[in-house]
């Protein structure tokens, strides 16, 4: 084994301590080298085994390696430099540990062996140098060939001594048999090789959404820019990925060329960017959004806005708002502007010439003029006045003045002046006001009893039929011509089997849509609801079902209602 001191492990092996770098490898200058023949180790000679001894005194030629020179000394033709001995030169601090330990030991042979010279042979058996790494990943070995009288050793034998160096695992043996069984004395091979560890890696999380959206503008289908929209909100749904979790992965142990085991580190759990209303999946492999809202990052971590809250007006600093979720506007929603919410729309100023849709509630502390109002819920409101409105529940407001309302509940103005002057007012159960009309004479539609939905199905399902009568006729005469005909080959039969089973198909289709509209016809009679109002000036133009009547005098405390087929005027 080499004369270098190692370090101690578990297993009673020394580890190799790292040695003086090259300008302190002994030299040996006695005679002028000679110019190397080859860069690896060559005997000289017919019979590499065959080593001279000590007995004389050679001529040592000038080195600058001590295990060149004592290659040199024993017959190896060898260049003087580690290219000689390692196949891609000394390239790491442990194989220039080793390289130092080689040369320090062929010191010591050359100087057994000059201190010989004159006199008795020097003879030494037959040695294998063991060089370890730092870490015991890696083992090399050198041998170095008897000299005199010295005995060569077995492949058991430098097993014996790769183990006695603390050399257990990894250890090639077959390329220890083949440097042997070929004497390739004066040259490093790598005698083992252990397996290091492999850390797990760290988890980590894939973020689907960005942290920050800027706002955008876009252009539509026909390159137009509306720079109203720009795009600043991420909306998300409950149950859509806001992260996908990839967990930290195990590690795998090594081992070292002593067999001691070398553990592997575990990866770090990844910190995740969990916050208000953002969930973790049940597999602990996604976060969710556990509702509908806006997605915004802030302290290091998603959550989800169910409102939306703006401090101002709806103008051009903010853009159109196509929300999911709820809205709260303090100041008001500016002319050409747009504000949808798939949850409710608060306003606490007014809607000028401006869309607001909201599939819940609106309320509108200010009031609507002009523009278009759509609520899935109720809308509570000041005023409307030139305004669509189409509200699926109830319609409370002071003033509804020249607007077209469609109400899906009971429309009531009492508050304030409690007008409802001009326009076109719809309301399934009712309408209830202080003042109907003007003294101007300004005309007023109510259709009261007449749910919103149905009527326009029961006017769809007309149209349907009498398309489906059209086609039914001409049909019905292609029959008959082709019944008339005197001779019919077989794709006139094959045309009029054709024809007979469309007319049977439609006059089915015909039938089951008559059916349908008589049912909404009966829903839409209009009994059981009323106008009410402490005074209606005329025209006032009401129809309660199938049923239109014009008011045409001024008339206080009033009651307007169905009975008995025909509309009435009462008391209130």
């Amino acid at each position: 084994m080499s004369g270098y001191t190692a370090e101690k492990k578990n297993t009673g092996v020394e580890r190799s301590a790292p040695r003086a770098q090259e300008d302190s490898i002994p030299l040996v200058e006695d005679v002028p080298a000679e110019k190397p023949k080859d860069p690896r180790v060559e005997p000289a000679g017919e019979d590499a085994s065959s080593v001279p001894a000590a007995g004389s005194a050679p001529e040592e030629p000038e080195c600058r390696f001590a295990l060149t020179a004592l290659a040199r000394r024993l017959g190896f033709e060898t260049a003087d430099s580690p290219t000689a001995y390692f196949t891609d030169g000394v390239q790491t601090k442990d194989e220039e540990s080793f390289w130092t330990a080689l040369n320090s030991k062929a010191e010591s042979l050359l100087l057994m062996m000059r201190a010989a010279d004159g006199g008795d042979p020097f003879s030494a058996d037959m040695q294998l140098e063991i060089g370890l790494s730092r870490d015991w990943l890696k083992a090399w070995g050198l041998l170095l060939p008897p000299i005199g009288d010295g005995s060569a050793l077995t492949l058991g034998d430098l097993r014996r001594k790769t183990e006695a160096a603390g050399v257990c695992s990894g250890v090639d043996v077959d390329l220890l048999e083949t440097t042997l069984d070929e004497k390739a004395y004066f040259r490093v091979f790598q005698l083992a090789e252990g397996k290091a560890a492999v850390n797990g890696t760290d988890g980590r999380v894939e973020e689907l959404f960005p942290r920050e959206k800027r706002a955008t503008i876009e252009a539509d289908e026909k390159e137009i820019v509306d720079f109203k929209n720009l795009n600043w909100l991420q909306c998300v749904n409950k149950g859509d990925v806001i992260c996908n979790i990839f967990p930290p992965t195990q590690p795998e142990d090594g081992c070292d060329v002593g067999g001691n085991i070398i553990k592997g580190k575990t990866g770090l759990e990844p910190r995740l960017p969990r916050g208000k209303n953002i969930a973790l999946s049940e597999d602990g492999a996604k976060l969710v959004a556990e509702t509908d809202g806006q997605l915004a990052f802030a302290g290091n971590a998603f959550k989800i806005n169910p409102v939306v809250y703006i401090d101002g007006n709806i103008d051009s600093a903010v853009g159109n708002l196509d929300v999911v979720g709820s809205i709260n506007v303090k100041g008001n929603v500016l002319e050409g502007f747009t504000v949808r919410a798939t949850g409710d729309i608060q306003i606490f100023g007014s809607v000028v010439g401006a869309t607001v849709e909201a599939a819940g509630d609106i309320k509108i502390n200010g009031g609507v003029n002009g523009g278009t109002v759509s609520a899935g819920g109720s809308l509570i409101t000041k005023f409307i006045e030139n305004t669509n409105a189409e509200v699926t529940g109830a319609i409370t407001a002071e003033n509804i003045i020249n607007s077209s309302v469609v109400c899906g509940e009971k429309i009531t103005a009492v508050a304030g002046k409690g007008a409802i002057i001009g326009g076109s007012v719809t309301s399934f159960k009712g309408v209830e006001a202080k003042v109907i009309g003007s003294e101007r004479n300004l005309a007023t539609k109510m259709v009261v009893g007449c749910d919103p939905q149905l009527s326009q199905e029961r006017l769809a399902l007309k149209a349907e039929v009498a398309a489906l009568s059209k086609k039914a006729d001409e049909t019905r005469k292609s029959i008959r011509y082709l019944e008339g005909m005197e001779e019919t080959g077989p794709a006139q039969q094959q045309l009029l089997g054709k024809l007979r089973l469309d007319f049977s198909v439609t006059n089915m289709n015909i039938a089951k849509k008559t059916a349908r509209i008589q049912t909404l016809e009966e829903l839409l009679q209009g009994d059981g609801y009323q106008i009410v109002a402490s005074h209606i000036y005329p025209p006032l133009i009401v129809t309660m079902g199938t049923i239109t009547q014009h008011f045409l005098d001024e008339s206080r405390m009033s009651r307007i209602y169905k009975a008995d087929g025909d509309i009435h005027l009462g008391m209130k």
